[in-house]
């Protein structure tokens, strides 16, 4: 499965760096000198991850995030902005909060800041990088499973592996990485820790938060639209929308959203068919839902 990428910045070596950069590790990229353009190809197509320059004419990269945020089709899509602007952490982890910006680049940016990001988001593509990580002292003294060992990455077909073999099988080997699962245009990742799925991202629009809170009965449909268009007015997320609403608790988005990976997951199973991509790597560089599931709790499920 080829991952496609858009690139999004009025700068044309900027371009021409990350189109270059990408394509040689095997992404399939697109790239856009307007705003609008790269946001209607967004909205319109399927892609797996955005790079976003912050300020650009006529609409913003901050503009562009927060629209991609509010739609249901790409409210979990990554988006890396860059910028040569916000240089402190509290000011990118403030853009991240106000706009839902995954990861940031500050200009100018190597190489190896790039697919730094790039893994961190994706999952690493290249094997040496994973080696040189486990050639390295194990120096773990707190009783955690230990840094697993390089492990190449897997790819097949759900009709051949179905979805709870391997997932038996990734348990067994207690690996870390992400597993990309495709089916025709559903696609999804989900996040394995030590053998352990803990998150997962899906495309699919019936399991967007909002959706699956209308079809629960927590909210209505007329609340779902209502929190949308502050979503829209405000820029924030749709459940911190939902809670300024009065309509969660905090403690009732967690929950929330523990119910929405399960329930991601728990599709895949219904899948006769797909293909699937497990890239393993170290750890994951943000936060996560974690659902607290093994892998035979969700067969029981």
């Amino acid at each position: 499965m080829t991952t496609r990428v858009m690139v999004i910045d009025d700068d044309r070596g900027i371009r021409s760096f990350l189109q270059k950069s990408l394509t040689a590790k095997g992404y399939e990229v697109e790239v856009a000198e307007r705003g609008a353009t790269g946001l209607q190809r967004l909205l319109a197509e399927e892609f797996e991850l955005v790079f976003l320059d912050l300020n650009m004419p006529e609409i913003s990269g901050q503009a562009i995030c927060s629209a991609l945020r509010r739609q249901e089709k790409t409210c979990e899509l990554p988006v890396v902005m860059m910028t040569a602007m916000f240089q402190t952490p509290q000011q990118m982890e403030k853009m991240k909060s106000e706009y839902g910006a995954s990861a940031f680049l500050l200009k100018p940016f190597s190489v190896a800041d790039l697919f730094a990001v790039v893994d961190a988001l994706l999952g690493a593509e290249t094997q040496p990088e994973a080696e040189e990580k486990s050639s390295q002292p194990n120096d773990n003294q707190s009783g955690e499973a230990p840094e697993q060992a390089a492990v190449e990455p897997i790819s097949g077909r759900l009709d051949k592996t179905p979805f709870p073999l391997l997932l038996h099988k990734l348990y067994q080997q207690k690996v870390t990485g992400l597993l990309h699962v495709q089916k025709k245009a559903a696609k999804k990742v989900v996040y394995i820790k030590n053998g352990y799925p803990i998150f997962a991202r899906s495309n699919i629009l019936g399991e967007c938060l909002g959706r699956m809170l209308v079809k629960e009965d927590v909210i209505t449909q007329v609340d779902c639209d209502q929190s949308i268009e502050n979503s829209k007015t405000s820029g924030r997320l749709q459940g911190t929308v939902l809670i300024e609403m009065g309509l969660l608790t905090p403690q009732d988005l967690h929950g929330v959203l523990k119910r929405q990976v399960v329930e991601k997951l728990l599709n895949i199973f219904s899948w006769p068919e797909g293909q699937f991509r497990f890239v393993p790597q170290a750890d994951f560089k943000k936060n996560v839902t974690n659902i607290e599931l093994s892998p035979s709790a969700l067969i029981l499920e």
